[in-house]
């Protein structure tokens, strides 16, 4: 090389995004990895709240959004009326959870009783179930997050979630709660309780759209897979529309989306990848 490119700048490109603070365990890995395979790309990461993912979405500032949650009824009122086009790009799947203590009396429940008492401060679980020494207080995230938003988008269709709740600022403390306090229901995502066997998500009971009773089963993946558990939860990265395929946001989708080492990292912690093929064999 002569001293004209030995001196050359490197040319770097780069990609911002924002992800959820919920999302931290399941994103770190596959950022270095893209850091790794793309040397030419600085990949500028941004951590917020489910409601910052969506603002940058709306207002077209960051490359891509990594959310847990859809657009709420207000949002996308915005998104019609300022005409925002963007593209949901299929990442992983979850379920959002109720658990308790392991050894609470606490072991299922159905779709209406929950709906009832989320929305309706004086429905007493305790009356419903004479087990219960006293009424379970609900621990859950901040009303910013996407578990708390998902309460209302796929437990209450979208109604505002007016049962009092203790507000915590990540899973853990929700969990160490949990864990402290036998009266307390948690919500979070299944695969934040994967691997802790002191906590166990409550059984759910629900009626499919064709009028099908789904008994309550103890809740794992392969319900999810199935489509058998009525509080699925859809993790997406929000992009815009018609990117090139060289694009640097076509080429970390291309790389979280399908990359298989990182499609069994996410099984390995508990999240059911979306492009993965499942074998299921069926218990006798």
């Amino acid at each position: 090389k002569n001293d004209g490119e030995e001196n050359k700048p490197m040319y770097f490109d780069t990609l911002k995004v924002i992800r959820e603070h919920t999302l931290k365990y399941m994103m770190q890995s596959p950022f270095k990895g893209f850091i790794k395979a793309h040397p030419g790309i600085i990949l500028d990461v941004e951590y917020g709240t489910s409601l910052d993912c969506m603002k940058a979405r709306l207002g077209n500032t960051k490359d891509a959004s990594i959310v847990s949650r859809d657009f709420t009824p207000q949002e996308n009122t915005l998104v019609m009326q300022y005409n925002v086009p963007y593209v949901e790009n299929p990442l992983a799947q979850d379920g959002l959870v109720f658990f308790v203590q392991k050894d609470s009396p606490l072991d299922s429940m159905n779709v209406t009783q929950i709906k009832e008492w989320l929305l309706n401060p004086y429905y007493m679980l305790s009356e419903q179930f004479p087990k219960l020494n006293s009424e379970p207080r609900l621990a859950t995230l901040g009303a910013q997050s996407s578990i708390y938003t998902n309460l209302s988008l796929v437990c209450c269709d979208s109604l505002r979630v007016e049962r009092p709740v203790k507000p915590f600022e990540n899973v853990e403390e929700v969990k160490d709660f949990v864990k402290e306090n036998d009266n307390v229901i948690g919500t979070c995502y299944l695969s934040h309780l994967h691997g802790d066997s002191t906590l166990r998500a409550i059984r759910i009971g629900y009626h499919h759209k064709d009028g099908n009773r789904e008994m309550p089963q103890i809740v794992h993946m392969s319900w999810i897979i199935q489509n058998r558990y009525p509080y699925e939860v859809n993790y997406d990265v929000l992009t815009s529309p018609n990117l090139p395929g060289r694009n640097k946001t076509m080429r970390f989708l291309n790389y979280v989306v399908l990359n298989r080492g990182i499609q069994q990292e996410f099984f390995d912690k508990g999240i059911i990848p979306e492009h993965a093929r499942f074998e299921l064999i069926k218990e006798d």
